[in-house]
Formats: C-alpha cells, structure tokens, sequence
C-alpha cells in the first residue's frame, strides 16, 4: 500500500532500517500519522525508492512549472477601509420652516446643487427695512452736504470781507504817514517863525521906532501856532482810522474763524451722515445674506445620505443634528495599515516617486481599483505595532463605497529580471530551502538554492535556478532524490 501526502514541508533524511518491508511500512506509517510524527512517516514512505530502487517503483506523479524571468513587484498586503475622501453635514444657518426638498436619499448631487428651502419671508421683510433706511441716509446725506456747500460759500465771503478791510487798513497807514510828515513840516515852518519873530522882537526893543515896522507880529505867530495844532489834530485822525480798520480786519478775522467753524460743523455733519449711509448698506448686506440662507446648496460634488428632517418641519440655526450628510467619494481615500518594519521601506521607495495602490473588493469579480499612496501616518500605533496609511483613487465608477472593506496591495518596487518559481515548489530542508527539479530523464534532482523576495504565490530564486527550469509544485512529499516522475496533465 503507497500513500500520498501533498503540499506540507518536505521531511528531513533519517536513517532508514533496510529489513521494513513495505507492509511493515505502511503500518508504521499509519501508526506515525496518528501520532503526527509526519517526517518520520514521509521517510518510511520514501524508502523504496531510495539508492537505485526507483527505477523499481511506479513513477510518481507530479505537477509542474517552470521558472520564469521577468520583473517582479515588490508588495505590502493589507487589509483596509474605505474613507470619504471627505464629509460635510448640511445645517440651516437660519430658523424657519423646510418649504422644500429637491433631491432624493443616496442621490449623488454636483457643487451648487439646490438641497432645501428654508421659508424666506422674515428675511426679504427685514431687507425692505434696511433698503427704506438706506434711502432716508443718502437723502440726509444730500442735505448735509448741501450745507456744506453753504458754509463753503460764507467762508469764501468772509475772507473776500478781510481782503478788502486788509486793504483799507493798508490805506490808513499811508494816510497816517502823510499826516506824520506834514505835522513834521509845520512844527520845522513854526520853529522858523518862531526863531524870526524872537529876532524881531528883539530888534524892535533896541529899536522903538521899528517896532510898528517888526518882521513878525503876533498874529503871524498865532497863525503858525493853529497850523502846527491842526497838523497835530490830522495825525490823530489818521491814527483813529488805522484803528478803526484794524478793528474792522479782527471783524474780519472773527467772521471767517466763524464760516471755518461752519463749515467744519458741516463736514461732521456729513461724515456722519455718510457713516450712517455705510451702517444702512451694511445692514442691507447682512438681509441680503440672511435671505441667502434660506436657499442651502451643496458645498461639493458627493452623495447624499438620510434626511434627517422632512419638509414641513421647522429648523433651527446651526441645530445639533444636521438637515443631511454628503459623502464625496470622488475621489476616495482607503485607509489600511502596514508592520512598523516595512515603514523604512515605505519612505524609500517614496522618494523616487508615487507609489501604486490596488484595492480589491471581496468576492468579487471587477478588477482592482487603481490608486496611489497619498499620507503615511506621523506615528506608529505602539499597541499594534504598525502605522497607517491611505491611498487615494479617484473612483470615478463609484465601485467603492466609504465605510467598504477591501483586500489592499501596496507595491514598493519593481524587481527586474527575476527568476521566479511558485511559492509551492519551495520546500524546507534541515540545509536551508530547496526544490525538486525536473530533469530531462524524467527524474528529479534535489537542488538547494536561495530564496529572494516573495510576492503573491511566487517567489524569487536568488541563486540555484535558470529559467526555463522545471520546479515540482504537487507531490514533492512522495518525492527523494533521482525519483522516476510522471508529469500530471493540467
């Protein structure tokens, strides 16, 4: 009796007792898997075909592949979840009732997309008023600076009045220093007479008889004297008329500091006024705002979830529970995660360029969703051990939904002209890894070799193998070195 064990670790070589006969064998077989002493069994099974007995025995038979050269990615496996690339919840920024609903649950909306209606009326009413007191403002505004012009003009008026009283003030002065000199010239005239007529005099006193015959008499002295006293008289005139247009420019002064202050009054006036314009068209912008809420479009490109509040009901401002959710899942991120130990690999591998991301949804039968690694975490998770990261797909079909489990292939890099071989034809010996090798004879060498990396089911052969090379992948269990084998039909 034979029996056949496939697909387990291949059994190291023990020493093998030449008197078992292969009843005995079996027996010894059967005991041994009962125990699960498997190497032991594998061993007495193989005995027959062991030092020259296999060209004895039945061949074996085994599947096979050959060993491939060709470029070999390098991948992470993962399990993640599909995350919202991003979530908005719609809230009414204003109280009121729902008047209107234009989408449905689930629906996939566009940026702008109307949602909801919220009952206008309070709203276009308060942006009446503040459109009414807007209109009062700029007409006050009118007025104010209408008054302004007003104040201009007077302020114009009072320093053409100082312009002219300036001018009259500069007449006087003349007028005052012609007088001066003529007083000058009539006191110099008296002091003549006066010196001519003490002359006389005294002539006169030594002469009587020429006393009637004097050069000068007293009314001539009398006469000089009134000139020189009307001289005085018009000097001071003159200064009393410097005064009094002096006077009359502090008038002046008095009357365009006066317009000044007018017209300053006025400029308050207006700013005010004006101010008040600006608070009325801010006012009319906040209505119009305000009236604006009442209309809720979609903030971005997504699909809808629940409603959350039927229309009919009231709503409140910023209300804890939202009017609905959108989910944008164009594009879509996937989150999952890797072992701390690959992370050093990760940011390697970033550095020469974006890094391509499969995922696959379970069972089924669409193709991976292609991608690319947009965030590794800042920190690693110290309870698990491993770090997360996310890829970002455009998802463009919809075939992923946020909240999705998928099957995760992170590839790192391309592994060029690899010699590669089925993951299953690697066995594991007591020397290190080897596999069965096919030879032209239909019989198979035991041929040790060294493993490189591995990805999905195939691995790569560092050394120990060349391609076109045909590996055992089914059977090696029932297989020792210089077997006879018979090739299975696919």
């Amino acid at each position: 009796m034979r029996y056949y064990i496939s697909k387990r670790p291949t059994p190291p070589a023990f020493p093998i007792h030449r008197n078992l006969t292969p009843s005995l064998v079996g027996r010894q077989g059967l005991m041994f898997l009962g125990l699960a002493c498997l190497y032991s069994c594998a061993a007495s099974i193989a005995e027959p075909l062991k030092k020259g007995e296999a060209g004895q025995n039945k061949a074996v038979p085994v599947a096979i592949a050959a060993a491939t050269q060709k470029t070999l990615p390098i991948q992470v496996r993962s399990t993640g979840t599909v995350v919202a690339y991003s979530t908005v919840s719609v809230k009414s920024l204003v109280d009121g009732q729902l008047t209107g609903v234009y989408f449905k649950e689930g629906q996939n909306v566009k940026q702008g997309d109307l949602l909801f209606k919220i009952d206008s009326r309070p709203q276009e009413s308060a942006l009446m008023q503040a459109e009414a007191n807007r209109a009062k403002a700029v007409a006050s505004v009118s007025q104010a600076k209408a008054d302004y012009t007003k104040a201009i003009a007077s302020v114009n008026q009072a320093e053409a009045n100082r312009a002219k009283a300036i001018a009259s003030v500069n007449q006087a002065k003349a007028n005052r220093t012609k007088a001066i000199a003529s007083v000058n010239q009539a006191k110099a005239n008296r002091a003549k007479d006066v010196a001519e007529a003490k002359n006389a005099t005294e002539r006169s006193q030594r002469y009587t008889g020429l006393y009637n015959e004097g050069a000068i008499g007293k009314d001539e002295a009398d006469q000089i004297r009134t000139t020189a006293e009307a001289g005085k008289a018009t000097v001071a005139a003159s200064s009393s008329g410097i005064e009094n247009a002096q006077a009359a420019v502090k008038a002046a002064d008095a009357d365009i500091e006066n317009a000044q202050a007018a017209v300053k009054a006025a400029t308050a006036v207006v700013e005010s006024l004006q101010a008040a314009v600006s608070a009325a068209e801010a006012d009319i912008d906040k209505a119009k705002i305000d009236l604006s809420y009442n209309s809720i479009f979609s903030p971005l490109d997504g699909r809808t979830g629940s409603l959350k509040v039927n229309q009919g009901n009231l709503v409140k401002a910023n209300d804890t529970n939202p009017l609905v959710v959108i989910n944008q899942i164009s594009p879509i991120y996937v989150a999952f995660s890797v072992p701390q130990k690959v992370l050093p690999e990760v940011k390697k591998a970033m550095n020469d360029g974006p890094l391509e991301v499969e995922a696959q949804i379970p069972n089924s039968t669409s193709p991976p969703v292609q991608g690319e690694l947009s965030f590794v975490d800042s920190a690693v998770d110290t309870t698990t051990g491993t770090i997360q990261l996310k890829g970002s797909f455009t998802n463009s079909g919809g075939q992923l939904s946020p909240g999705e489990f998928v099957n995760v292939v992170l590839t790192l890099r391309k592994e060029p002209n690899a010699i590669v071989v089925p993951t299953v034809a690697v066995q594991a010996g007591q020397k290190g890894p080897f596999v069965f090798v096919v030879k032209p004879d239909k019989t198979v060498e035991m041929r040790p070799i060294k493993v490189g990396i591995a990805a999905g089911n195939e691995t790569a052969i560092a050394q120990g193998l060349k391609p076109g090379d045909r590996v055992v992948t089914d059977g090696q269990f029932n297989l020792v070195p210089n077997a006879k084998v018979e090739i299975k039909k696919k």
